[in-house]
């Protein structure tokens, strides 16, 4: 089946007289932030333009479950899922997603020139609807078997059918599979340990994951990649424990957390230098109660005699003594990140 998307066969000039027509209005959310609840009433249909999302349900004892997985072009809402009273279901940005949000009167209403978009929209709502139900037929299947090794080739075999290939990409995290598949992360961890033991699946080799640490690590973590020769991602945080003074605070202050989830996968994370330990102790908590593959450190310089928590460094550019460095990203006050070199600031009393 050719894939289907709201806008199928609905050309550029009449997407935008749609929008109007539709009075559609386009949101972004960032990670972790709710969506959309579903009502009990058929009221709007969201369309994700990028990003990711996850519809998930909690029961009346605060239970949640992992009910679908949204990726771009994907249509989600209360035409295609009507809860009952007693279920509660809403749909949460695993990533950056940017919305665009259709009320659903409009779309069943039709208007008064009787436009062949609409008629072709309603179609294609007809068409995902259908869609929906096989896919959903397909997990009832998957989660009917009787063991996780079972549910597992369930699942395998129905995502190499969609994709028409036996190389395949896991769409989501383990905890995400596990999640969706209702089984345990761990018994599911080592289930496809034995599958790759037996010879039924080959996983292909590591990717790392780099966690830039802004904003002093951005030079180097820039150069950094360059030099890696296996697969690489990267993502960003924004935490800081110095603001404008020289000295580490040991307030932990988060301006931006990672755009994509970590679960399953290799991190690196990429400092410019290491003074006390206080702040990267706590971004290392923070990202391994995530669920990493694995989580190591690499920076480019390390002061351990200033250290005041342990924190163990994998990957150390130079060790060093000088009590503040500028240069190659890194900054006094947000000055000299952009020297090509590695400077020591003197202080001078007036």
């Amino acid at each position: 089946m050719e894939h289907i998307t709201l806008f199928t066969d609905i050309l550029p000039e009449e997407q935008e007289r749609m929008r109007i027509c539709f009075h559609a209005r386009e949101m972004t959310f960032r990670n972790g932030e709710t969506i959309m609840e579903y009502s009990s009433s058929m009221k709007k249909i969201g369309l994700i333009l990028y990003g990711r999302a996850i519809l998930y349900c909690c029961d009346t004892e605060g239970n949640q479950y992992l009910i679908d997985e949204f990726n771009k072009d994907a249509v989600f809402g209360e035409p295609f899922l009507l809860p009952a009273d007693s279920q509660h279901y809403y749909v949460r940005a695993a990533q950056e997603t940017r919305i665009m949000f259709i009320d659903y009167e409009h779309v069943i209403r039709r208007c008064d020139q009787a436009c062949h978009h609409h008629s072709q929209m309603v179609s294609n709502l007809l068409q995902l609807t259908a869609i929906q139900s096989r896919q959903q037929n397909e997990r009832i299947y998957m989660l009917s078997r009787s063991s996780t090794r079972k549910k597992l080739m369930a699942y395998l075999n129905a995502l190499s059918t969609e994709k028409h290939s036996k190389d395949l990409k896991l769409p989501m995290s383990y905890t995400a599979l596990a999640q969706y598949l209702s089984v345990d992360r761990s018994a599911m961890t080592r289930e496809l340990k034995n599958l790759e033991m037996e010879g039924i699946i080959e996983k292909n080799g590591k990717q790392i994951h780099m966690i830039c640490i802004l904003r002093g690590s951005v030079f180097f973590c820039a150069d950094l990649a360059k030099k890696i020769t296996v697969p690489v991602s990267m993502d960003f945080m924004a935490a800081s424990s110095y603001g404008n003074e020289v000295k580490s605070s040991g307030q932990l202050m988060i301006t931006k957390d990672l755009d994509d989830d970590i679960d399953g996968r290799h991190c690196l994370i990429v400092e410019d230098i290491i003074d006390s330990g206080n702040t990267l102790s706590k971004i290392c908590g923070l990202l391994a109660a995530r669920n990493p593959a694995s989580l190591k450190i690499a920076t480019l310089l390390d002061k351990p005699d200033r250290r005041e928590v342990d924190v163990e460094v994998d990957y150390t550019g130079s060790v060093v003594s000088a009590k503040f460095i500028v240069g190659y990203g890194l900054d006094y006050a947000q000055k000299y990140r952009n020297l090509p070199y590695l400077g020591e600031v003197e202080f001078v009393d007036e």
